[in-house]
């Protein structure tokens, strides 16, 4: 590696990106689009047709992820290790004899991926990725719109009365099923056992995390990023980041302090995008957190823009 180019430390926000962004650093750029490419991934793969007994469900098994949304690149470097779910009765019950796959009890949320034996000999690290899904499913919306501030402690080592975080979005990660066979425990522990169990397995290598979502996906990839270091799930040596696109507000002004202490994030945001600014304009105790990647869509060469009025004949 020439040594002009970031290390991959840096890379993962070490220095903040600072020198990276603009202009964007190639190396950067194709992390990012990896990131863009996995978060991709979990909305092609998940089942929301109504009328399906698999609603709720990856349409494709872990060793096929990758190969059947089009990633074939991904399915030669990178395998994926664990599915995430979460409770699918958080904010409504599901109907009586819903019958169907896990009885209406979960869905499928994201995956956990690490590079193979031969990439990582390659880099001289094993890169374990955690991929979120965004919302979907209207439960799901239901719950982005359950933005009251309570308090952070559940997710902190040490309590501080005034750390708030959005409920909603604690829902999502610490909410646990025991009527489901998928999410019988939560999001949060189902991650944080399959991750202490790649930490066993790769004890003797470097390794690396980065969280990675959209919208409602990139709040539980920031949270769940900032879980692990607060609470000592992985050593202080092992890099973490979290790169999310259109990341909402996560909580008030006090969490959001804690978050930056410890956590790079770099959030890509469209300029355009309302998502970003949720739901801060609802409630002004919201604060942001990270380091933003703004774009803009409308000027991209590549990108199709909306026409008013168009005549479709």
């Amino acid at each position: 590696m020439a040594t002009n180019e970031p290390t991959w430390e840096e890379l993962l926000g070490s220095k903040e990106w600072e020198g990276l962004l603009d202009p964007l650093e190639l190396s950067l750029r194709k992390l990012i689009l990896r990131c863009g490419e996995f978060i991709g991934a979990t909305g092609d793969a998940f089942n929301n047709v109504t009328n399906s007994k698999y609603i709720g469900s990856c349409r494709y098994g872990m060793q096929s992820l990758f190969n059947k949304v089009y990633l074939p690149s991904a399915a030669s470097d990178y395998q994926v290790v664990a599915y995430l779910y979460t409770s699918a009765t958080i904010f409504e019950a599901a109907p009586p004899g819903a019958g169907g796959w896990d009885n209406g009890q979960s869905n499928w949320m994201g995956y956990i991926a690490v590079t193979t034996d031969d990439v990582s000999k390659a880099n001289g690290r094993r890169e374990i990725y955690i991929a979120w899904r965004g919302t979907i499913l209207l439960e799901e919306l239901k719950g982005d719109f359950d933005y009251t501030l309570v308090s952070a402690n559940p997710l902190l080592a040490s309590e501080d009365e005034d750390a708030k975080v959005s409920e909603g979005w604690l829902k999502f990660y610490t909410t646990d099923n025991p009527d489901s066979v998928f999410a019988k425990t939560s999001p949060r522990t189902q991650l944080q056992t399959k991750i202490k169990e790649l930490l066993n397995q790769y004890k003797d290598e470097a390794l690396s995390l980065l969280f990675t979502g959209h919208s409602l996906g990139a709040a539980l990839a920031a949270l769940s990023a900032f879980d692990v270091v607060e609470n000592n799930v992985i050593t202080t040596n092992i890099p973490v980041a979290a790169f999310v696109l259109a990341m909402p507000m996560l909580g008030n002004d006090a969490f959001c302090k804690k978050i930056k202490a410890l956590l790079p994030i770099l959030h890509v945001r469209n300029i355009h995008d309302i998502v970003p600014s949720f739901p801060g304009f609802l409630n002004n105790e919201y604060a942001t957190v990270g380091t933003e990647l703004v774009v803009d869509t409308t000027k991209s060469p590549y990108l199709k823009t909306p026409q008013k009025n168009r005549r479709i004949s």
